[in-house]
């Protein structure tokens, strides 16, 4: 190989001219330049602060989607304490009980089944710990109920419930008219029956004190509720005392349900249900079935998680137009800055310190959205509390995410036109 090639070669090693351009440099008394962390903030600041509508339109994006997940996170913290107490309200505070004619010989089930169906039975039930209310149901279906007691009047069929006084208290109707039946009718077996709204409304009975007929017996209406808390059947039918309904044998030819109802404490079902079996039929546990449903608090949990990990993702998309909206508009900026990059390059600044200034200036509009989307995103968790009357409770290592994920949005936005950036020539962009 040539010397001439030699030279030539090392003339273009990239690191052989640097430091030749150095050594000149040194040689001549000049310093390279160096842009400072606060050369680089202060030029930043500049940039943003030059127009903030501009600004704040670049950086829209990701001003609402910082807003977006500041306002998920801490609505969906606020409400977690109210969905939480409104679970647990209306978590599965029923147990019922019935015989399970499948568990030994049908022989023992008939011997057994009064003490299972007993006040005495209702009593042990009571006793356990968690038990709100409990007691017997007795049900039939299509059960003709007449207005009057003549040949031309048109029965109405329904569902038909005998209760005691504790299970009546468990499923709490509504009532509208009248009052609820007490233990004296049940202890006495009256003939007084309580009608749901629309039943009433069938027969034409619109005040209490009223007869109807049931198998040509008359029962003298009570009250009339509109609706209950438990079993939804009771929205059409009518409730007698259910000593009523075994006296004068309202079921008529059919096989009555039976059946006890237990009201328990929020969380409580489940334990109850266990206990039930060994209190009531100690020597056979097996005859009853127990139906407790279970705590609602893993269907709680998907249901929360769910909302926020589509919120999110709401977010995360708001936050990536955000970032694509300040890169455009950065490429937009480097064009119309080309002459003021290669001023800067010719005046000594490096590819580093082009890069750094550029991409300074999108964290710095992605830092701009994130705290204004943060600050946002906090006074609407604030007003949506004050609304809904919540304690507003929000993470401040929330705010501090919001505004790195707005930074982050600027890093990435910046990043490839400040790359473009470098790539200029000043003589080409001085020659513009």
């Amino acid at each position: 190989m040539s010397l001439f090639n030699m030279s030539n070669r090392r003339s273009r090693n990239p690191l052989a001219m640097r430091k030749s351009r150095r050594l000149r440099a040194a040689s001549l008394g000049l310093r390279p330049t160096r842009l400072t962390l606060r050369d680089l903030i202060v030029e930043s600041w500049r940039s943003v602060s030059r127009n903030y509508s501009r600004s704040l339109l670049t950086a829209v994006g990701t001003l609402l989607g910082c807003a977006a997940f500041v306002a998920t996170l801490g609505i969906t913290g606020t409400a977690s304490n109210q969905v939480s107490t409104a679970f647990d309200v209306r978590r599965a505070t029923e147990v019922t009980v019935v015989a399970d004619t499948a568990a030994g010989s049908k022989d023992e089930s008939v011997q057994q089944a009064d003490t299972w169906f007993s006040p005495s039975a209702v009593t042990e039930i009571r006793n356990l710990s968690g038990v709100e209310h409990a007691g017997r149901i007795m049900s039939a279906s299509a059960i003709d109920v007449n207005r009057f007691f003549v040949e031309q009047s048109q029965p109405v069929p329904v569902e038909m419930y005998g209760m005691d006084e504790g299970s009546l208290a468990a499923v709490a109707p509504h009532v509208l008219m009248g009052r609820l039946f007490d233990s004296g009718h049940e202890s006495r077996a009256d003939p007084v029956i309580m009608l749901s709204k629309s039943l009433a409304q069938k027969i034409g009975v619109t005040q209490t004190g009223a007869a109807v007929f049931i198998n040509d017996l008359g029962y003298t209406v009570i009250g009339i509720y509109s609706d209950t808390e438990r079993i939804p059947a009771l929205a059409g039918g009518a409730i007698i005392p259910v000593s009523s309904f075994q006296k004068n044998a309202v079921s008529g030819d059919q096989v009555p349900k039976r059946q006890i109802l237990i009201e328990t404490v929020a969380g409580a079902a489940a334990q109850v249900g266990e206990q039930v079996p060994y209190a009531v039929t100690p020597n056979n546990p097996k005859l009853l079935q127990i139906a407790a449903p279970p705590d609602p608090k893993t269907l709680r949990q998907e249901i929360e998680g769910s909302v926020t990990q589509l919120s999110l993702m709401v977010s995360l998309i708001t936050l990536a137009i955000g970032a694509v909206s300040i890169a455009n508009a950065t490429a937009a900026s480097v064009v119309l800055r080309t002459p003021e990059i290669g001023l800067r390059r010719a005046l000594g600044a490096r590819r580093g310190d082009i890069f750094m200034q550029l991409l300074g200036e999108t964290v710095a509009l992605g830092t701009f959205g994130g705290l204004i989307g943060s600050a946002l995103g906090l006074i609407t968790t604030i007003v949506v509390s004050a609304i809904n009357r919540w304690v507003p409770v929000l993470d401040p290592v929330t705010l501090l995410l919001s505004v790195a994920a707005g930074t982050t949005a600027g890093v990435l936005a910046g990043a490839w036109p400040a790359a473009k950036a470098t790539t200029i020539s000043p003589a080409q962009a001085l020659a513009r």
